[in-house]
């Protein structure tokens, strides 16, 4: 179903995917391209060779991560004794976000699949080998060194793991894994500093890339896991926690775990969802490290989020059972269920002018190559990272580079010879470096090709609004004259 997807929408258009397999491609010969903050070398590591096959193929990769992940979550499920554990699977790739990111070459659902097997690691006692495995996850994805602590803390706590200091001994194996990027880092960039000077996320970002209310990810909770999915996420959520918390109340219903002796392992997996989710709320809310309050940051606990939906679905099915609902019945109920999050899932991943950009570009860039316009530009500016992959390269002419203000950009426009070419839109490249089609042509910029048309936007949170479209425009220009 995901290699079908993705060969409907070869590009996704979701935030900064194709940067990252442009990233993948060039890492091969440059591998400093895998060693940034915002390329994650675990991330890379995973795509780069993939990615020297073109972007289908490395997504197609990224597919088949994304299965192994839904995979360790059904064995997760089956780890905490829940009931009904495949149906784990349909609960994890049916929530929108993942759904959205299963097949792109994101950093998101490799950190999921590294979180799920320390977790799986953990709960069969590989206590060292979870702490290796989770020692690489700020190499995934940043929200790895918040949880890092959270291991440590736990093989502190492990009384039947040796003495004190034998545990301290054995924490340290948390650092394993950026102690090798730190050792990668200086072998492919001979600075021993490069994670400080690769770092690019300023403390204070509120200015630039703004901040928003504490409960960001509370109030839109419901767009994340679907209007269907919502519920038994909130059944599930609670009574996991009453069952850390309170152990009867798994004891005495056998709900969450084979055994109550099994209950401290459903304590691990509300950890780190508790710890992802608060920490991208306060992150927004104070506006630090670039956050940008987006909604498929969370899908790194996607599988955590599943398990809850599980057990949430499992609660109201012996719920339904007490109230002597027939069998049948509850069957149909569980596929009408996952049959309506499969439908909101796909109608959220093909709504909204993101999924469309590429099949825009691909329009102008045939105009770019059908006209030479390469042959004689000496600079090219262009506003989505897809325009890079599209047109055949390496380049040989000199690419503007694009900045984040206003102010910035116009200065790059300015600077640019006569001749140039840019290839530029009112969306992405509209919303990342603040200038317009309006503002080219005021630098001295003349419109050669106008590309318009429409992207639909569906309901898909039932909300029963009609079918809107949002119009897209995509432009290739040429700097005719030099403005003072």
């Amino acid at each position: 179903m995901l290699v079908v997807w993705l060969l409907i929408f070869p590009w996704s258009g979701e935030g900064d995917a194709v940067t990252h397999y442009l990233h993948a491609r060039a890492a091969l010969a440059n591998p400093a391209y895998a060693m940034s903050a915002f390329d994650r070398p675990v991330h890379k590591l995973l795509l780069f060779l993939p990615a020297q096959g073109g972007l289908i193929c490395a997504r197609i990769w990224m597919a088949l991560v994304s299965t192994i992940c839904i995979w360790q979550t059904v064995r997760l499920a089956e780890d905490l004794g829940l009931r009904n554990s495949l149906l784990a699977a349909p609960l994890l790739l049916f929530q929108p976000y993942t759904f959205a990111l299963a097949s792109d070459t994101m950093t998101e659902l490799p950190m999921a699949l590294l979180i799920v097997i320390a977790i799986r690691l953990w709960l069969h006692n590989r206590l060292v080998l979870s702490c290796v495995v989770m020692s690489f996850s700020p190499a995934a994805r940043p929200e790895g060194a918040f949880l890092i602590p959270l291991w440590g803390i736990l093989m502190l706590l492990r009384r039947d793991f040796g003495t004190f200091t034998r545990r301290l001994l054995r924490s340290t194996t948390l650092a394993i894994g950026m102690l090798c990027w730190w050792l990668l880092g200086i072998i492919f960039t001979r600075d021993p500093l490069f994670l400080i000077h690769a770092w690019f996320w300023p403390a204070n970002s509120a200015e630039t890339a703004g901040h928003g209310e504490l409960l960001h990810y509370v109030h839109n909770w419901r767009e994340y896991c679907g209007p269907i999915l919502i519920y038994p996420f909130y059944i599930g959520f609670a009574c996991a926690v009453l069952a850390t918390v309170f152990p009867f109340v798994a004891s005495s219903r056998r709900r969450f775990a084979s055994a109550p002796s099994c209950l401290p392992s459903v304590a691990l997996p509300i950890a780190v969802w508790l710890i992802v989710f608060t920490l991208h709320s306060f992150l927004w809310w104070r506006g630090m490290f670039g956050s940008l309050g987006l909604l498929r940051w969370i899908v790194p606990t996607a599988p955590l989020t599943a398990i809850f939906c599980l057990c949430g679905l499992n609660l109201i099915a012996d719920l339904l059972r007490l109230v002597r609902i027939a069998a049948p019945i509850r069957a149909t109920l569980a596929i009408l269920t996952i049959a309506l999050a499969a439908t909101n899932a796909i109608l959220f991943s093909a709504s909204g002018p993101y999924r469309y950009h590429g099949f825009a570009i691909r329009r102008c860039v045939a105009y770019i190559l059908d006209n030479h316009l390469l042959e004689s530009a000496p600079a090219l500016l262009l506003g989505d990272a897809i325009a890079y992959a599209e047109l055949p390269g390496p380049q040989k002419l000199d690419t503007a580079s694009n900045a984040w203000d206003r102010k910035s950009q116009l200065a790059i426009v300015r600077r640019m010879p006569p001749g140039s070419i840019a290839l530029w839109d009112d969306q992405q490249a509209q919303m990342w470096h603040c200038i317009t089609i309006e503002d080219l042509q005021s630098q001295g910029f003349r419109i050669l090709y106008d590309d318009r048309s429409l992207a639909p936007s569906f309901p898909c949170q039932f909300d029963f609004r009609p079918l809107r479209y949002w119009p897209l425009r995509y432009a290739v220009l040429r700097k005719d004259r030099q403005v003072p």
